[in-house]
């Protein structure tokens, strides 16, 4: 009888022992789930940002005989709800054109030296 209740005591202690252990692991194994769903939520978000970048550049392509280079526009084609988006396609924009206007400086520069 003594050696049952012994046995019983030990198996609860190896149980109590284990159980945060199998816990951890399943806690893990939920955090790489998520881990790897924010990675491909990124990928998309970046193959949205690069095709939001090639409309612009086809805009400003477009656009650059009826506009004046110094005037930023923003065209959209859905509402934004959220004024941070609307920042950053602002700030995107705005990168773009003084990207555009170093190219031409640099190109001037390297005509200017041949």
């Amino acid at each position: 009888m003594v050696k049952k209740i012994a046995l019983f005591c030990l198996s609860l202690i190896l149980v109590v022992v284990i159980m945060p252990r199998l816990t951890l692991a399943q806690g893990t194994s939920y955090l790489e789930s998520r881990l790897s769903r924010l990675e491909a939520e990124n990928y998309q978000m970046r193959s949205l940002i690069t095709q939001l970048d090639a409309q612009v550049d086809a805009l400003q392509q477009s656009g650059a005989s009826r506009r004046s280079p110094t005037v930023p526009s923003i065209t959209r084609t859905t509402p934004s709800s959220d004024p941070m988006f609307d920042r950053l396609a602002t700030l995107v924009v705005e990168l773009k054109q003084r990207i555009n206007k170093l190219e031409a400086q640099v190109a001037a520069l390297q005509k200017k030296r041949s």
